[in-house]
């Protein structure tokens, strides 16, 4: 969820800045149990880029689908990584 500016986080509720740029994202549909095999094929394919590569940052998911009960059932997640293009200095 966007916000327009920072608020004061009560109870569960908060935010994070998320820097800009570049993001390697992968939607992975299913359940959650298989979740770390679709990091490991986005990281896979980052490091597999010739223009891209990982870069320092914060590594998220967005739920897209937030109804599942459990680790089995079915969801709809992305999950973004940061790159920044090869040869760039910070």
């Amino acid at each position: 969820m966007l916000v327009d500016a920072p608020f004061k986080p009560q109870g569960r509720i908060g935010y994070q800045s998320i820097k800009g740029g570049y993001y390697g994202v992968l939607t992975h549909a299913g359940p959650y149990s298989t979740l770390a095999s679709a990091y490991q094929e986005l990281f896979h394919s980052a490091l597999a880029t010739r223009d891209f590569m990982i870069d320092s940052g914060c590594v998220f998911e967005l739920l897209l689908d937030s109804s599942a009960t459990s680790n089995d059932d079915y969801t709809w997640t992305e999950i973004y990584i940061p790159l920044r293009k090869k040869g760039r200095v910070k």
